[in-house]
């Protein structure tokens, strides 16, 4: 088990790469860059700007068993997933172990329910490898054991992140590989199933909040169950217009089905079309000895309350920084 370091101060993971190495950057660009690693305490790593907290990856919970981020935060310091746990009076507190921030899970995998943390994704190792690559990107991979309910292991989960500063926030690049130890995976179709977020209590469709999708949906409920390339979870706070937009990779293995709810959750199922309709869509499955690849782009965004961001744009740098050949186009269906 990580022990930490006899000095108060928390330490740095790596040595940190020289600012835009390899390459001329402007003032400007050196200010948008990240230059502080992340920094390990206890089973969660920290991510920084400056020497401003702005995310927490949290490995190990003996509560929510699988990786999740944490306090996410813009670079004006506002919250926008709800705070974990969530406080009482303040904060709904339904779900708070579903639904710790933001989280990738299955409601479904082999019979085994890693949603409802009735099965863990346990981590490997004492820590991921992190660092700092050209142009101030934070980069970080791990591994967890995909365990059972009853312990034994079903297979693996190798995850890559990456985080990048853009003028109106940060952009999170996330990929999930996972293969079946010398079994196939089945992958079932519910609601519960894929990458999803818990907005702040002040952001929520209840509270104010918008729900938006690509093609200019609004609402939860008009959205909920729609095929859409991205969707967004917005609103005002002290003054500026933050949220999330969660964008799935048009090369992930199915297109992407929204689950939205007005009381501020959100997730890209990539499951099954009509996802409450259990049995309308086959189930995924992947032979054993082979792997499946999920990538999701996800944008915390901050602006004047009169300034909407340019999500389509962000959409095109996302698709940008992540390697592929997206042929396959989202888009709306019922």
């Amino acid at each position: 088990m990580f022990r930490p370091p006899r000095s108060p101060r928390k330490s740095p993971l790596w040595s940190p790469a020289p600012g835009c190495p390899g390459v001329a950057c402007s003032r400007s660009d050196r200010r948008r860059n990240f230059r502080r690693l992340p920094i390990r305490d206890g089973d969660q790593i920290i991510f920084l700007d400056e020497d401003r907290p702005i995310a927490r990856l949290v490995l190990h919970d003996p509560v929510v068993r699988r990786p999740y981020l944490a306090d996410v935060k813009t670079p004006g310091g506002i919250q926008v997933t709800r705070r974990h746990p969530p406080v009482a009076g303040e904060d709904a507190v339904d779900h708070d172990a579903m639904h710790p921030g933001l989280w990738f899970a299955f409601g479904d995998l082999n019979g085994q329910d890693f949603w409802r943390n009735k099965a863990e994704i346990r981590q490997v190792g004492k820590h991921p490898a992190v660092g700092i690559e050209d142009l101030g990107t934070i980069a970080l991979r791990g591994e967890g054991k995909l365990v059972r309910a009853d312990g034994t292991l079903l297979g693996r989960q190798l995850f890559d992140v990456q985080a990048f500063r853009v003028p109106e926030g940060y952009l999170y690049s996330w990929q999930f590989q996972l293969s079946g130890d010398n079994e196939a995976l089945d992958f079932g179709v519910q609601e519960e199933m894929g990458f999803g977020a818990r907005m702040a209590t002040p952001l929520v469709e209840k509270a104010g909040g918008i729900v938006t999708s690509a093609d200019g949906r609004t609402g939860a409920k008009k959205i909920w169950g729609m095929r859409d390339k991205w969707c967004d979870y917005s609103g005002t706070i002290d003054g500026k217009r933050v949220g999330i937009t969660i964008m799935p990779h048009p090369e992930n293995p199915r297109p992407t089905w929204w689950h939205t709810r007005d009381y501020g959750v959100f997730v890209a199922n990539g499951f099954g079309p009509r996802s409450v309709d259990e049995g309308a869509e086959p189930r995924l499955k992947v032979p054993a000895g082979e792997s499946i690849t999920f990538r999701y782009g996800v944008f915390i965004h901050e602006s004047p309350a009169e300034q909407k961001p340019d999500i389509a744009r962000m959409y095109d740098h996302y698709l940008g920084k992540v390697p592929g050949k997206h042929g396959r186009e989202e888009g709306t269906a019922k």
